[in-house]
């Protein structure tokens, strides 16, 4: 039996022969044919059976599938429906029923999501902020290599919060924010590592959001950020319109590692440092 000590330095290992990006694919990958060829049930689905059925544990992953399909046409009903144009309709829409297709969705996409690019940069001791953090996949990922790490994962109240509140009740180094409506935003500390990913396009003021991370970064801390662009879909009207503005601000006041490019409507992740003082 591996260790979980062992395994660590072997992944460091083969994050160094093979880079991050590389990894990502042998890791997603591996977990893609031990789930096809495993006789057990794999974790994530065991970890979601649980929180979902509140330990009665009478659902099989083929069942799960069934309900991912029929929530998934709800959802869609849902999401044509539904005003998501401020602030307050993206909350209230995604603390509906009908929107718990998005857990779903997230706890089947995310099993085979890893962040070796993010944890390169993390120190053992590192206080890092997941913000829009849904069920939490960077933190996961994050927590079984670095458990003296402290973490504070930030987001709206939903399906998927309340999963990534589950996941992580029982450890002491992980607490939990909600933002407040418009500006009142809810970090108090500085950190060594904020992630961002697929946030800026459903804030209003994705501007103060950006300047907000800033102030909240340690010298030398790293920001990393993704901003698409697709008003009218998926994102806010109002931040889609100060998409460019908030480039701006990124480029000018971090140094980018790979920077946001406003040419770019996919908003590819992103690495910024803010400069130490």
């Amino acid at each position: 039996m591996i260790t979980k000590t062992v395994f660590n330095k072997l992944e460091k290992v083969l994050v160094f022969i093979f880079g991050a990006k590389r990894m990502r694919l042998l890791y997603a990958g591996w977990v893609f044919v031990k789930e096809k060829y495993s006789p057990l049930d794999p974790k994530w689905f065991l970890e979601f059976r649980d929180y979902y059925e509140k330990g009665r544990n009478k659902m099989t992953i083929y069942e799960f599938h069934v309900l991912y399909t029929l929530y998934r046409l709800e959802a869609a009903k849902a999401w044509a429906t539904r005003s998501r144009e401020t602030e307050e309709g993206v909350r209230s829409f995604y603390s509906e029923e009908q929107t718990r297709f998005h857990l779903f969705r997230h706890v089947f996409r995310h099993r085979l999501s890893s962040y070796y690019e993010i944890l390169k940069y993390c120190s053992k001791r590192a206080l890092i902020c997941e913000y829009g953090c849904g069920i939490a996949p960077i933190t996961h990922f994050l927590i079984l290599r670095l458990p003296k790490a402290r973490f504070t994962l930030v987001d709206i109240e939903s399906h998927m919060f309340d999963f990534a509140k589950y996941r992580f009740a029982k450890h002491p180094n992980v607490e939990f924010k909600t933002p407040g409506i418009g500006d009142n935003y809810p970090l108090r500390e500085r950190y060594d590592i904020i992630t961002c990913d697929d946030v800026l396009e459903h804030v209003p003021n994705p501007l103060t959001l950006c300047q907000h991370f800033y102030e909240h970064l340690k010298p030398g801390g790293k920001f990393f950020v993704n901003f698409v662009y697709a008003p009218g879909g998926e994102n806010l009207t109002s931040s889609a319109k100060l998409r460019d503005e908030t480039i701006d601000f990124l480029n000018e006041n971090f140094k980018a590692i790979r920077p946001l490019r406003k040419e770019d409507p996919t908003g590819q992740d992103a690495i910024y440092v803010k400069s130490k003082e």
